[in-house]
């Protein structure tokens, strides 16, 4: 749950996030521009951060002296952009594939998903493709995947990572954004650690999903320069990522996406903030 007041940020913990002081904000975007030249922010050469396979609890992520595993990862969500991709083949088939209709907002997908010859756009609200129940598997699950790719800032970077969330996290996701909606929050106006939590589907299977809590909050005077921050990323985000790079699909054995069920009443014991205790029965 969220609490009725959030710790500001401290001082010290301002100063480890670049984009929270207006002239290292500066520096931030002189450096971007200088090192990665006029493209800007190629969001293929970001490093992604992957939910591992099989109920593993820990994120394997690169650092500087190579890949270690780490159970959480803190920072502010600068951005979740609400995605949907369509790929014709499955991406154990061709996880280098790039999807065949893509929408970099959840609203008119670029591509031809129909097999009709002419390459949109298409409104998504519409496609058959975007229907509960039409999973190519039987599932009760739709063909074209929901994504919400979230680019987290870590104290010390100038550029975010990608934590490439799951089809049975994306409720997760929501249910978080929802919580601190209801308070007025942002989520880019908060700190946000995000963890691993094992699930098991009605196969049995084990598989491993997002938590996320709220470790403080962002002055609202500082959200204006994430603000600014997040523009940097808004174009180069839009691009749509290859299957490959799109992690979470249902564990073998199940059917499409049944275990993620938009529907379903809201399991918030994982959601709540540190030293709350979780909602009463």
């Amino acid at each position: 749950m969220v609490t009725k007041k959030l710790a500001k940020t401290e001082p010290k913990a301002v100063e480890a996030y670049a984009i929270l002081d207006p002239e290292r904000m500066n520096d931030a975007i002189d450096v971007v521009a200088e090192n990665l030249g006029t493209g800007g922010v190629q969001i293929g050469q970001l490093d992604r951060i992957t939910i591992p396979p099989g109920g593993g609890l820990a994120f394997n992520v690169q650092t500087e002296t190579g890949i270690k595993p780490f159970q959480t990862i803190t920072g502010i969500i600068v951005l979740a952009p609400q995605q949907n991709a369509y790929w014709e083949q499955t991406m154990e088939d061709n996880p280098g594939a790039a999807p065949i209709c893509f929408s970099a907002d959840s609203v008119t997908g670029i591509g031809d998903p129909l097999g009709t010859g002419q390459a949109g756009p298409y409104p998504c609200a519409t496609c058959p493709k975007n229907v509960w129940g039409s999973d190519p598997k039987g599932g009760k699950g739709k063909a074209c995947r929901d994504l919400r790719p979230l680019f987290v800032l870590q104290p010390g970077d100038f550029l975010p990572v990608i934590v490439q969330t799951s089809r049975m996290s994306l409720k997760r996701v929501a249910s978080y954004f929802t919580l601190l909606a209801r308070k007025g929050i942002p989520y880019f106006g908060v700190v946000t650690e995000i963890g691993l939590a094992q699930a098991k589907n009605d196969a049995g299977i084990v598989y491993s999903e997002l938590t996320f809590a709220m470790k403080e909050a962002v002055d609202k005077e500082k959200r204006p320069l994430i603000k600014q921050y997040q523009e940097i990323l808004k174009t180069h985000a839009a691009q749509p990522p290859a299957a490959a790079e799109v992690t979470g699909a249902p564990p073998a054995g199940t059917a499409g996406e049944e275990d993620y069920n938009p529907f379903a009443e809201e399991d918030e014991d994982r959601l709540h903030c540190p030293g709350e205790p979780p909602p009463a029965d």
